[in-house]
């Protein structure tokens, strides 16, 4: 408090020290506040400026690169059409400065490049020493929240929605600052407390209601050593005994007596399977199987050979070698079958045809004497043998080929049985391996003879049967009382065994925790201490009794210059020692929401009624930035909302945003009668159409007559010291535009200070009072006005001169007396206005 009573403010780094201290638990240094210490000023910043504003990418569609520069007083009028950009310059302001309502600056939605970061910074100066520049987007300071901001939509909220009073006595501005330090040390600590809890461990996912959930449950700042070493102790083959009680739980959990009978009896079943399966095995592929089947293929070997000796003796004389060869048989059984099925059904082969079956050509008798002879071969006793010992090697062979190794049944029952016993499936499944090389290795036998001796060794077809038969005793003995009981016994010591793993395991974990809920609990009581009810009452009752009606007052002044009648502030209560203020109707008997009785025009002039009470409250007298202000509002609040800115801009940097070309000239003639200096900045569409170009004055459409002079006796200046130098052509151009100009000052003096007096062009109101200026005008003001109108049309190329009119640029001479004839009309006629 003595800090903020010699106008020191706590910076992060205090609150950042005293968030610290108040943690740790150690006692804050006090030194007692003497009442003379206490000034009897009132609070407040330095006054805050606006310096430049400047777009840096991405900012709406504006041109990047420009920037709007601003004098640090007086009243700046920045124009520009629709859709020129100035609106995005005033949306950023808008978004850093203090203000009702808020919406988003977006960037430029035609773009293709969605993510491009947007950039922009605004200068500003406080106490007129400037300041370095604010990079947006980006947390605005305090400084920057001095500088107000008003528009359409923050006008809608100061209708609807309670507003802060922001006028503070020195003792209530003391109290702000203390709530604004409560609030920051709050705030440090709500940092350091959600630091700590996301520092909070993960605890063991122990069972609901055992020990250790109960345990867990009451874990805090106070739990001792002594109680974590007593939950966490876990005997030395715990994991063992988890991993078995989990097994046998499982298994128990799957089945009731009943099914577990039948569980046993199927497993039985499994078994006995596979045993007669390695029974068949052994039977199927004996060494007595694989040497019978050697035998009959030698026995076939040899009677073949015995045959071709035969044969080959008896063909030798035969013109084609190879008769009676294995090759050849195949030939001639070949043609056997197609004679005996097809050329000659019925008939024996070989029959006597004239052709053979093969080549079909004519048979003579030596060819008949020769089929003879190859069939008596081939029915030659020991070809007959050969061929049945062949036969019958075939067969063997085949059948030991379609033995099935590994039937699905098998497969099923092995898989059954490795959920039991996975080791003994191992083996057995090596086993039928063997089985396997036993059958793939027919084609050579004594490869066979040996992997079929190999296939015999062990012992898995009594093992089965031994296992199917233990199995059934199991299966008689169930009993369902016993069953239940076990079941419970062993679910609870897997549980128990389970958590004391889980808590032995997380030992450091729940010392850490302990650790940590120590710290939350000085954090919690530190965050008591910086409650701000107490501080927050006493504010509240202060502003209530001091500034209420100073606001009320203001506001209803406020409300008078914009003609709005039975209109006040409600206290609507308060918060943190700000009361909050809502517009209401005096002495209505129902109280509907304003925008519900209020016309546009009466919305948007009791919103600048707010606004101006706000502003003319603010002690440091910032900036205040608006935006289309007086839209909706008739002449008459026109012209009053243009003087109570130029006012305002007597002490401060008053800064507009319009489209408003009648409001432009508005705000120049409420300058010019306050004594305001007003400062021209336009912002304009570039040559492609894009919008944001800055310029440092207005287009010459928005100027009134008083500026139009002066640009006129600036640009005759500039004509008189630069014509030696010019061409004739570039002599009369530049005389045309400026008689031009002339020509249209002469207009705009008759549409505005004339006839705009009396009749408004925008709402055609009627104002009787002002007839008096035609009242007096005069036949030679008329005169003046007509003979100088048409010389200076005669001048401007603003119509095609006749060929017979050989146009010469007038001397200079004489265009300064034209300007100075419109400036005396003009002057004439503002005391035509007064009289």
């Amino acid at each position: 408090m003595r800090r903020l009573l010699q106008g020191d403010s706590l910076s992060q780094a205090d609150y950042v020290e005293i968030a610290k201290q108040l943690a740790s638990g150690s006692e804050l240094a006090k030194a007692p506040l003497r009442l003379e210490e206490v000034p009897g000023g009132q609070g407040g910043g330095g006054q805050v400026s606006l310096k430049s504003l400047e777009v840096s990418s991405s900012v709406n569609a504006l041109v990047p690169g420009q920037r709007l520069l601003f004098p640090s007083d007086g009243l700046v009028v920045v124009y520009g059409d629709n859709g020129s950009g100035k609106s995005g310059f005033a949306r950023l302001l808008k978004d850093v400065a203090r203000s009702r309502h808020r919406e988003d600056v977006l960037s430029d939605i035609f773009s293709e490049d969605e993510g491009a970061d947007q950039r922009a910074e605004v200068g500003i100066a406080i106490g007129g020493v400037e300041q370095p520049p604010y990079s947006w987007p980006g947390e605005a300071s305090s400084e920057l929240r001095q500088i107000g901001y008003f528009d359409a939509a923050c006008g809608d909220a100061y209708l609807a929605a309670d507003s802060d009073v922001t006028f503070r006595s020195a003792g209530v501005f003391l109290l702000d600052g203390l709530i604004r330090a409560c609030d920051g040390v709050r705030a440090e600590l709500d940092r350091l407390i959600q630091e700590n809890a996301r520092r909070a461990e993960v605890l063991p996912e122990v069972s609901q209601g055992g020990a250790a959930s109960m345990f867990l449950g009451q874990l805090s700042a106070d739990t001792t050593t002594t109680a974590l070493d007593a939950a966490c102790e876990v005997p030395a083959d715990a994991s063992e005994q988890l991993e078995q009680l989990q097994g046998e739980e499982s298994r128990l959990r799957t089945s009731d007596p009943d099914l577990e009978r039948k569980r046993l009896l199927a497993l039985a079943d499994h078994y006995e399977r596979i045993g007669k399966h390695f029974s068949n095995m052994r039977s199927q592929l004996s060494p007595t199987v694989i040497r019978k089947a050697s035998t009959t293929r030698a026995e076939a070997t040899a009677l073949r050979s015995a045959a071709t000796i035969a044969s080959g003796a008896s063909f030798e004389a035969e013109p084609v070698p190879g008769v009676g060869s294995e090759t050849w048989r195949v030939l001639w059984e070949a043609a056997r079958t197609f004679a005996e099925t097809e050329a000659h059904p019925g008939q024996p082969f070989p029959a006597d045809a004239d052709t053979c079956v093969l080549c079909h050509q004519t048979l003579d008798d030596e060819a008949r004497t020769r089929f003879g002879r190859f069939e008596a071969a081939v029915r030659d006793e020991t070809e007959r043998r050969a061929a049945e010992a062949e036969r019958e090697s075939v067969r063997e062979n085949d059948s030991l080929r379609k033995i099935a190794i590994s039937p699905a049944p098998v497969l099923v029952s092995l898989e059954q049985i490795a959920d039991q016993d996975p080791e003994t499936v191992e083996v057995w499944r090596g086993r039928l391996e063997d089985f396997d090389r036993v059958v793939a290795s027919v084609d050579d036998l004594s490869t066979c003879l040996s992997a079929a001796e190999a296939a015999q060794k062990g012992d898995e077809v009594a093992v089965a049967m031994a296992s199917a038969e233990a199995l059934r005793n199991r299966a008689s003995a169930v009993d369902s009382s016993q069953y239940a009981a076990q079941l419970l016994e062993v679910s609870a010591k897997r549980v128990e065994i389970g958590d004391q793993i889980l808590m032995a395991r997380a030992r450091r974990t729940l010392e850490s925790e302990v650790g940590r809920l120590s710290e939350r609990r000085l954090l919690d009581a530190a965050k008591k201490t910086t409650d701000t009810g107490v501080i927050t009452r006493k504010a509240t009752d202060l502003a209530r009794s001091h500034v209420t009606t100073l606001v009320r007052d203001r506001f209803t002044e406020e409300s008078d210059k914009l003609r709005l009648e039975r209109v006040t502030l409600e206290d609507t209560g308060g918060q943190k020692g700000r009361l909050q203020h809502r517009p209401a109707f005096v002495g209505a008997i129902q109280q509907p929401a304003m925008a519900k009785v209020l016309s546009e025009g009466e919305q948007t002039a009791l919103g600048l009624a707010g606004f101006f009470t706000e502003a003319s409250l603010d002690d440091t007298k910032s900036a205040i930035v608006l935006d289309d202000p007086v839209s909706s509002l008739d002449h008459i609040r026109r012209e009053r909302v243009a003087s109570r800115l130029a006012e305002l801009a007597q002490d401060r940097q008053v800064i507009v945003f319009t489209h408003d070309l009648a409001f432009v000239v508005d705000l120049a003639r409420a300058a010019r009668e306050a004594e305001v200096p007003m400062v021209e900045r336009s912002v304009e569409r570039r040559g492609d159409g894009r919008p944001g170009v800055c310029q440092k004055s207005h287009p010459w459409k928005t100027r009134d007559v008083n500026a139009r002079l002066g640009t006129l006796e600036a640009g005759l200046a500039q004509i008189r010291r630069e014509m030696t130098g010019w061409q004739q052509k570039k002599l009369e151009q530049e005389v045309a535009d400026w008689a031009g100009k002339l020509s249209e000052t002469w207009e705009r003096l008759l549409s505005i200070e004339v006839v705009g007096r009396v009749v408004d062009r925008t709402t055609l109101e009627v104002r009787p009072r002002m007839l008096k200026i035609l009242a007096h005008l005069t036949p030679e003001d008329n005169k003046e006005f007509q003979e100088s109108y048409a010389r200076v049309s005669r001048w401007a190329r603003r119509h095609d001169k006749s060929p017979e009119f050989n146009y010469v640029a007038p001397e200079i001479d004489e265009m300064e007396e034209e300007l100075t004839l419109v400036r005396a009309w003009f002057e004439r006629i503002k005391q035509y206005a007064k009289d």
